[in-house]
């Protein structure tokens, strides 16, 4: 926000206390009793607060290209800017002025009532967070995010990030105690993740206009799953005492064949190969959409017949035709010109917004699959290893 005010003059006020002694009459001719002036044990010294203005104004770009503008009035409020078309609006006193349709990232002189208040930029739409990336960290519940942030041009240097790990049930529904946080840069660390939940992390970009695409990124195992620590097993209830007989004791059972060791590793589900940072990674090309071209008619012009000349007199020649009135002939001819119409051509309209023209037909990227991510070159699905246990 910009702020502006007024300038208020204020009035300095001065105290001052002066000591007074009281003398008392005297007691004797050899006494004088004297009165002690009050001691002053504690004062707030803190100066009265200034008056505020009742006129600060101010001015957001709380939304894609425009500007919202306060404490304006009621009076007439514009945006100009060199090379751009004026935009004004006026509004009541006690509702915001909300001046749409400017351009991102061109500087604006914003006036109230014909007074130049201060200068503001409007924002662009924030870009689009991807390829988020989950890591565990060797501190118990906490886990080490790192994404992507597309940058789109004049979307500003205040870009912010919501950050959310919301728990999921075991049908994969959303469960409570969702952790929150917000940052400025492109990683963070979370903490007090319950080692016995999956989560779905989301990063969401903003800027004080908008907000952009999320990415998005699911646990497939538990952190209690990836420790890779066997569960306690429960102590051997003891043998229940047996009476003692004269019958010889049977021979003992032979003990059991010890179990093979076993170790628990982390691999990639399948089909998501391992790429070469350790990261379970499946990619697929690009798909793309064709659209026939379309086409619109313009005018030809060339060397052509423009008109017919009609003329009075003697009907003389090739290429002329008349009839008599008034008992002389009345002649046409035939005039030519260089700027003439003399058909009309189709022709190709631009590409539309977003396609390429391939030469024969305009083509667009399709959306990314679900659970993919865009990573420049294609499209990209990273999910986390899972336990599996094997022979020590």
């Amino acid at each position: 926000m910009i702020t502006t005010r007024r300038a208020a003059s204020a009035l300095a006020l001065a105290l001052a206390a002066a000591a007074v002694l009281v003398f008392a009459a005297p007691a004797s001719a050899d006494t004088i009793a004297v009165e002690t002036p009050p001691v002053v044990l504690a004062q707030d010294t803190t100066p009265a607060p200034a008056t505020i203005p009742a006129d600060v104004v101010g001015i957001d770009a709380n939304i894609v290209g425009g500007l919202t503008i306060t404490g304006h009035q009621g009076k007439r409020v514009s945006a100009t800017a060199k090379g751009r078309a004026t935009r004004s609006i006026t509004t009541s006193a006690n509702t915001p002025a909300v001046i749409k349709g400017l351009v991102p990232g061109v500087r604006y002189t914003i006036t109230i009532g014909g007074r130049r208040i201060a200068t503001a930029i409007p924002l662009a739409q924030v870009g689009a967070s991807s390829g988020l990336h989950v890591e565990t960290t060797t501190t118990t519940g906490t886990v080490q995010l790192s994404w992507t942030h597309i940058a789109a041009p004049h979307e500003g240097t205040d870009v912010t990030y919501d950050i959310t790990a919301t728990p999921l049930t075991g049908d994969g529904t959303d469960g409570p105690d969702v952790i929150t946080t917000t940052g400025t840069g492109t990683t963070a660390t979370l903490t007090g993740l319950a080692s016995t939940s999956r989560y779905r992390f989301s990063v969401t970009p903003r800027n004080t206009a908008s907000t952009g695409r999320a990415t998005i990124a699911t646990m497939t195992t538990t952190l209690a799953d990836l420790t890779g620590a066997p569960p306690t097993a429960p102590e051997p209830t003891p043998p229940t005492p047996q009476p003692t007989t004269t019958a010889p004791a049977p021979a003992p059972a032979p003990a059991p064949a010890p179990a093979p060791a076993t170790k628990t590793i982390y691999v990639c589900p399948a089909g998501f190969p391992e790429n070469s940072s350790g990261v379970c990674e499946k990619t697929a090309p690009y798909t793309f959409t064709t659209t026939a071209y379309t086409y619109h008619a313009v005018n030809v012009y060339g060397y052509g017949q423009v008109d017919w000349a009609y003329s009075w007199g003697h009907c003389a020649g090739a290429g002329t035709s008349g009839n008599w009135a008034n008992g002389d002939p009345y002649c046409r001819t035939a005039v030519y010109g260089d700027n003439a119409v003399i058909g009309t051509q189709n022709v190709k309209d631009a590409t539309p917004l977003g396609a390429t023209d391939t030469g024969s037909t305009w083509s667009t990227k399709d959306p990314a699959p679900t659970g993919y991510a865009d990573n420049g070159t294609a499209w990209v699905k990273t999910v986390a290893k899972v336990p599996t246990v094997v022979a020590a």
